[in-house]
């Protein structure tokens, strides 16, 4: 989706497929603990000293940054005189996101005239449930809840060239992943990771779309912790991948709004898209009129919130390249990853 074209020739490490608990072990070490301690500014020589003599059978993953040093420190220590490394000032960013390439067609079809499209114009309104996750202890006025409607209402403003009243938003606090809700078009508020740990085979059920939040704080055992956790993301019948598509191209927008500098004030400098079909040429610009870029929605939906939930690390990334400038995991780190699978209508592997 972007000028770049990079080869990529990354590496993990392995375990036993039966011996899970080993396996949150070396995640944990590996990803979590270096990749944090680098969000927070700990090194390897701040001061902590290592336990070269630990005793007991308690696992303390503080060790990693004392003993070994942060992500970017192991990094950037190993590097050769021709790889480019983070940078002095550069952040290790959380999320990376989309940019457009080329939105010219020569011959698209109107996505609106098939499937989930066709139905909501038809219907002349957008069926949107936000789904407030018990887990997670939100209410009305979180600021989850708050991003789930202005996305609904994004795409209402997409559809129907401008209109957010379009879209008709139920709140619910059950989801049954195996199989999707009729009765929507869309949902928002979906942790990402739930749909690829539930067990059900995802192409039966409901496809999602990026995560455009991570939650600011997520609990375990009774405890809540700050730090990157569940993704939410808006999730489609797989009958409706179309809705899915146009989903997709309203989170890019206000990415790129976010990169380019483009604000309400500023919305005719959107591109048009082609790729969708006529009746949606002007959907990007529709998009940024309404909600802005990508802080504009935060900050406004953070603004009407009550206050409890914050923003956390959920940020653009400044330049589409910066992803080949540095080491970049594609996964969230709360074991979002799904496993690939061959999808035969379009006879590619998707991971």
């Amino acid at each position: 989706m972007s000028d770049n074209y990079i080869s990529r020739n990354m590496l993990s490490s392995a375990v036993r497929t039966e011996d899970r608990q080993w396996f949150d072990v070396v995640e944990g070490s590996s990803k979590r603990a270096s990749f944090r301690a680098a969000q927070v500014g700990i090194s390897k020589g701040d001061g902590m000293a290592c336990p070269m003599n630990a005793t007991g059978n308690e696992i303390s993953f503080n060790n990693v940054a004392r003993c070994v040093g942060n992500i970017r420190e192991i990094f950037e220590s190993r590097l050769a005189k021709l790889v480019v490394s983070f940078g002095q000032d550069a952040k290790l960013p959380a999320i990376d996101a989309p940019n457009f390439a080329s939105l010219e067609c020569d011959e698209c079809n109107s996505v609106m005239e098939h499937g989930g499209p066709k139905q909501v114009k038809e219907r002349g309104v957008l069926n949107c449930a936000v789904f407030m996750d018990p887990r997670y202890n939100v209410t009305m006025t979180s600021l989850p809840t708050l991003l789930g409607v202005k996305y609904c209402e994004m795409m209402a403003v997409a559809i129907f060239q401008g209109d957010p009243a379009r879209a008709n938003i139920t709140f619910i606090d059950e989801l049954d992943y195996s199989a999707f809700p009729k009765e929507f078009d869309i949902v928002a508020g979906v942790p990402y990771e739930d749909i690829y740990d539930s067990g059900i085979d995802l192409l039966g059920n409901m496809i999602p779309t990026l995560p455009y939040y991570y939650h600011d704080k997520y609990l375990y055992n009774g405890s809540w912790y700050k730090g990157l956790g569940a993704g939410l993301a808006c999730v489609f019948d797989l009958e409706s991948m179309p809705l899915a598509a146009i989903l997709l191209a309203v989170h890019t927008a206000v990415v790129y709004a976010q990169r380019q500098g483009i604000t309400r004030d500023t919305f005719g400098n959107m591109p048009l898209i082609y790729l969708l079909g006529d009746s949606l040429t002007f959907m990007l610009r529709d998009v940024v009129r309404y909600a802005g870029n990508y802080d504009d929605i935060f900050d406004e939906a953070l603004a009407e919130s009550d206050g409890l939930i914050d923003r956390g690390w959920n940020s653009v990334v400044a330049g589409s390249s910066r992803a080949a400038q540095s080491p970049i995991f594609y996964c969230d780190y709360s074991d979002s990853c799904g496993e690939c699978f061959f999808y035969e209508e379009l006879s590619v592997f998707l991971c």
